[in-house]
């Protein structure tokens, strides 16, 4: 999918949830929100000395201890803010979902 067609599909794809929702379906879904919101797709980027600086404002899934969390980060050091609960990946989707 190229950037165009993210913007134009809109939030309605909750065929996608009927029933598994894969890694992938969340990840597309997350690059989706942060192309509509203006933030890059890319949680980190290394700068001309090849540092990693992170991208403030990106959305990302974080996954730890078998569940799945959407973030956000908040500084150019990498801190990130909870947006939904952690949970299973299906529950991530819809929390995220809600965000558009």
């Amino acid at each position: 999918m190229n950037i165009n067609q993210i913007k134009n599909a809109g939030p309605d794809i909750s065929w996608e949830i009927a029933g598994r929702v894969s890694m992938g379906q969340l990840k597309r879904l997350v690059e989706r929100l942060n192309i509509t919101k203006g933030y890059s797709v890319k949680p980190y980027e290394t700068d001309h000395n090849g540092k990693f600086t992170a991208n403030v404002g990106t959305y990302y899934v974080q996954q730890a201890y078998g569940g799945y969390r959407l973030e956000q980060i908040c500084n150019t050091s990498g801190g990130a803010r909870d947006i939904s609960h952690r949970g299973t990946k299906k529950e991530v989707y819809l929390a995220t979902m809600e965000l558009f």
